[in-house]
């Protein structure tokens, strides 16, 4: 029963997790990436639902981790299907990459020992299947820039500490 109600909390928020189906809000595609290695050059190729390839998003070079893209979908909605495929380079050799989409938790439910969530897109998936979450559009930009920027000030800092990389999967 606790777990149904920390569950509730999830209700409306956006999630990360494998897969590529293309999220669109307001005439913006946008969807995430995971690459392994380092890739002189990504692109993400925008299909219909049918398979069909219409735009590509050429973003250069990227360093390994997680990626976020964004694409012009003019009338395009959610309810189309779109998807897209992420293609990573170094030279001639591929680099492995993980497609990540971004759907919405419309409630949740208990069966037994597991919590699983009912998403605006992709039906139900158990809630070990979610990367992460986001309880407020601008919170893990907040948390980066106190953990990230040397000229912070927000609150005092005991130490500063170094990261060799950072990424945040929301659209600023």
């Amino acid at each position: 029963q606790m777990q149904a109600l920390q569950g509730a909390t999830l209700v409306n928020r956006p999630v990360t997790l494998a897969g590529n189906q293309l999220s669109v809000e307001a005439g913006v595609g946008s969807g995430g990436f995971a690459i392994t290695d380092k890739a002189s050059s990504v692109e993400v190729q925008v299909k219909t639902a049918e398979g069909k390839l219409v735009d590509t998003v050429k973003l250069g070079p990227k360093e390994a981790g997680v990626h976020s893209f964004e694409w012009k979908a003019g009338s395009v909605t959610n309810t189309q299907g779109y998807t897209f495929t992420v293609v990573a380079k170094n030279g001639t050799t591929a680099v492995s990459a993980q497609s990540l989409q971004y759907d919405r938790v419309t409630s949740v439910s208990t069966a037994g020992d597991k919590l699983t969530l009912a998403l605006q897109r992709n039906g139900s998936v158990p809630m070990d299947a979610i990367l992460s979450f986001n309880f407020r559009a601008d919170r893990v930009r907040e948390i980066l820039a106190a953990m990230l920027d040397p000229a912070f000030d927000g609150f005092p800092r005991k130490r500063s500490i170094r990261f060799a990389a950072a990424a945040g999967m929301t659209r600023y």
